[in-house]
């Protein structure tokens, strides 16, 4: 339902009070809005913050004149479609080619025929109605075209979702546009994005709490609300309406292969009545907009989840299920970054399995797969959830134990040679002897400039422990491993 459209604002500015008096008297019988200045300074003021219809403008005012102000007004592109009319009592073919080089759309001889000044006034108002109808057009027509090019684009899903709901918002000039997607749960929906609140991202919301959208969801239909005060679709929230600065809701479902799947949901500090039927209509096609690009976005993501998968699998040894080389080389550099950054100690420990070699020969490669696989299971086990364990390679694990100094570094890696040593091998594997050697390097130290140098360190370590007793850990440095 639309309201009538308001009646024109005339701008009239003239230094003759009498004059003024009369026009305004004229134009008012005629169902125009009139609003009066003396000066042409008082015209610029006016026209910014009235921004009329049309404006009704003596050439010889005090200060600045007509042909200034007309200047002024065409030369801004935010003033220059508002049709002026100059009143002027001068008949010189000279004044009259001034006024339209100054942009100027007719003149108004004084003495003015008040027929001749009405059938000019609207003239230049239907010219006016034209120009605003055709720039709303436009802007609706590029708005159509951002959001389809949108939702056919590579952008990541929530770009796509908050142009859509930036887009819609600019049509409906709304205090806040959303995009709602329904939930598994009926009872829930999910904000997937706000035009006011770019953060805003899959807030859970109760549907109860927004009879309105229940509405929408359940009829299939559009919801408007002219007034949340007096609709009973929203008697259920009355009290806490009251509390918001809201006239209007406007709520579209969001329909795909016949099944609501979301709603567009707008709220306006005025009444949506007003807005006409090709707006809502705009919306309407933004909304089937909307339901694309909400399939697009649920096949891309579970690519996503399917890709991360993959990933994921790149980055795990197949034999043991730890990380792998890979991941260890890039996370070393992560925590490696850190420490640096905050000035933290970070140890590093490599582990390798003694005399694997000979559990290979003796039991087979499948039982050496086995006993790979057990002690991974320890290190996974026995290690601090903050710390990082992945398999190096053959018989070698990598432990890195952030916000951790020689000692206590050399003291754990001690530990779980312990509790390797210790450990009874299950199922093919029973009766293999096992034990492991270790080596430790900690950050800062000498020579220890990039998480390479620390992997380097560890390793020289681990030599050094195999060299002077197998099945116990050590430092690079004889004196610190004592």
């Amino acid at each position: 339902m639309e309201e009538p459209t308001p009646s024109p604002r005339i701008l009239l500015a003239d230094d003759d009070p009498v004059l003024r008096a009369h026009l305004t008297e004229t134009l008012t019988r005629s169902g125009y809005e009139v609003s009066e200045v003396a000066d042409g300074g008082a015209a610029l003021e006016a026209v910014k913050r009235l921004r009329p219809g049309c404006i009704l403008l003596d050439i010889l005012m005090p200060g600045l004149d007509g042909y200034w102000v007309c200047r002024a007004l065409k030369a801004d592109p935010e003033t220059a479609p508002i049709p002026i009319l100059l009143l002027t009592a001068l008949s010189r073919k000279e004044d009259l080619l001034q006024g339209l080089g100054a942009g100027a759309e007719d003149f108004i001889r004084k003495p003015f025929d008040q027929q001749e000044l009405l059938a000019r006034v609207e003239a230049q108002l239907r010219v006016k109605q034209r120009h605003d109808a055709l720039v709303k057009e436009r802007n609706d027509l590029r708005a159509l075209l951002d959001v389809s090019q949108a939702v056919s684009s590579t952008l990541r899903s929530r770009d796509i979702f908050q142009i859509i709901v930036r887009e819609t918002a600019r049509i409906i000039e709304s205090v806040r546009c959303s995009l709602v997607l329904i939930a598994d749960d009926p009872r829930y929906a999910y904000v997937l994005a706000s035009h006011d609140d770019a953060a805003v991202d899959r807030l859970k919301i109760e549907l109860a709490k927004y009879p309105e959208m229940q509405e929408a969801i359940r009829t299939r239909a559009p919801v408007l609300i002219d007034d949340v005060h007096a609709h009973p679709v929203l008697a259920p929230v009355r009290d806490q309406m009251r509390k918001l600065p809201l006239t209007s809701i406007y709520v579209l479902p969001v329909i795909l292969r016949n099944q609501v799947i979301g709603t567009l949901f707008l709220r306006t500090a005025k009444a949506l009545r007003l807005h006409s039927p090709r707006e809502l209509k705009l919306c309407q096609v933004i909304a089937d907009l909307a339901a694309t690009a909400l399939q697009n976005a649920q096949t891309y993501e579970n690519l996503e989840v399917n890709v991360a998968h993959l990933e994921q699998l790149t980055l795990l040894d197949d034999l043991t299920g730890l990380p792998n080389r890979r991941f260890l080389r890039k996370r070393m550099q992560e925590e490696f970054t850190r420490a640096q950054r905050h000035r933290h100690p970070l140890a590093c420990v490599l582990y390798d399995l003694d005399n694997f070699k000979q559990v290979n020969d003796q039991w087979g490669h499948a039982r050496g797969d086995e006993v790979l696989q057990q002690v991974a299971q320890l290190l996974r086990a026995n290690l601090r959830t903050s710390d990082v364990v992945a398999r190096y390679g053959g018989e070698e694990f990598v432990a890195l134990l952030p916000m951790t100094e020689e000692p206590g570094a050399l003291a754990e890696a001690r530990r779980i040679c312990r509790v390797v040593q210790a450990h009874r091998l299950a199922g093919a594997t029973r009766g293999v002897r096992l034990s492991v050697s270790a080596g430790v390097g900690v950050y800062p130290g000498p020579e220890i400039r990039t998480a390479e140098d620390l992997l380097s360190q560890a390793d020289r370590a681990l030599y050094r422990a195999k060299e002077v007793s197998k099945g116990d850990a050590a430092l690079a440095s004889p004196a610190a491993s004592s």
